[in-house]
């Protein structure tokens, strides 16, 4: 053997094998996250069920719903594993509270959850390109609202306008029969054709102080024709409709000078 030849072997020593994983990321719901590592020579995805290519250095993950993935990495005899969480961004559309109307009213929309917003069908709305735009429809109606979020996720939600006819009848609540000819009477007002049976008014203590069965018949505030004192009054009113529907209605009435 030749003297004096030497030679250098260098060891490595790891505490433990030095990966890079992507962060943890979010995703709309059905989209696509890219996860990367980095550090090894061969890797291990795990579930693999959700994963385009579980044993490479770059996959898509397609989640259907929140997922931690781990990636078991190898070099020569050193194995080390990190993880990626993969979040699924939850559904923010609201289109509101379906609401009532009567017919010739208004709705006040008010959607929230997102960025950009589009009602359809944009029938009978101010602006369909706003989160909270006014509807004046003549029929019921449902509106969805397409809402697109911050990172671009997109999601609707529904709400109805539910429009009806306005009441069929309609007493007001107070009358000033004070002789001035503004509002002397009270007078039932109807919005489809009513048969009266009867239209009752009562004191406090119980009295009849008027009676009729002529739907365009009012009361002046008198009893016995002297005119009665000011405050609250009840009526009861019965009739029927074009389709021999029954209308009741009770209430109370003010009656001021």
């Amino acid at each position: 053997c030749a003297s004096g030849v030497s030679d250098t072997l260098t060891i490595n020593v790891y505490d433990a094998l030095p990966l890079v994983v992507s962060n943890d990321t979010i995703v709309c719901p059905n989209g696509t996250a890219i996860l990367t590592v980095s550090g090894a020579d061969t890797y291990s995805w795990s579930p693999s069920e959700t994963l385009s290519d579980p044993l490479d250095d770059y996959t898509e993950a397609y989640p259907l719903e929140p997922t931690m993935y781990t990636v078991v990495a190898t070099r020569y005899t050193c194995v080390n594993s990190d993880s990626v969480f993969v979040n699924i961004y939850p559904s923010t559309a609201n289109a509101g509270n379906d609401t009532l109307i009567y017919f010739g009213e208004m709705a006040f929309l008010d959607a929230d959850g997102g960025v950009s917003y589009v009602w359809s069908p944009p029938t009978a709305l101010s602006d369909p390109f706003i989160e909270n735009p006014t509807a004046q429809p003549d029929e019921t109606i449902d509106y969805t609202v397409t809402v697109t979020t911050d990172i671009g996720c997109v999601f609707t939600d529904q709400m109805e306008v539910l429009v009806v006819q306005p009441k069929a009848v309609i007493i007001p609540n107070a009358f000033t029969p004070n002789g001035d000819g503004v509002n002397d009477l009270l007078h039932i007002s109807t919005f489809v054709n009513v048969d009266l049976n009867s239209f009752c008014i009562f004191n406090r203590w119980g009295q009849k102080m008027f009676e009729t069965n002529d739907i365009s018949a009012g009361w002046d505030g008198k009893y016995n024709s002297i005119d009665q004192e000011i405050g609250a009054y009840m009526y009861i009113f019965v009739g029927t409709d074009d389709s021999n529907f029954e209308i009741i209605n009770q209430g109370t009435i003010t009656l001021l000078r």
